[in-house]
């Protein structure tokens, strides 16, 4: 009988140790991977500043392979504005010559 509670208790111990183990394993594979996610972010971020300073250095006179997606995003950028220009005009708001502060159309100042 006491051999019995032995061989209960080491295969609960080694339930308990295999539990332990892979509980360990998630852990670290969930730190790794947001590890990972954290570096993806980055490196996107440093891919859209990359992309920014090239624009802004070059957007008069790209060379050929940036020549579309430059005009691209000189349509786009153009587009945006127009929007917001008919975003001001729904609201009534103008923009602030001196601050860049949407403030009322008939305002004297910000």
């Amino acid at each position: 009988m006491a051999n019995f509670f032995n061989e209960l208790g080491k295969k609960l111990s080694d339930v308990g140790s295999t539990a332990m183990q892979k509980t360990k394993e998630f852990s670290d594979i969930t730190k790794l991977n947001s590890a990972v996610a954290e570096e993806e972010r980055n490196q996107g971020n440093l891919f859209t500043q990359l992309g920014k300073i090239y624009f802004d250095q070059h957007q008069d006179a790209p060379e050929d392979m940036y020549k579309d997606t430059v005009e691209a995003l000189k349509s786009s950028m153009a587009k945006v504005a127009e929007l917001k220009e008919q975003l001001r005009a729904i609201k009534k708001v103008r923009t602030c010559e001196n601050c860049g502060t949407e403030i009322a159309n008939d305002a004297a100042f910000c």
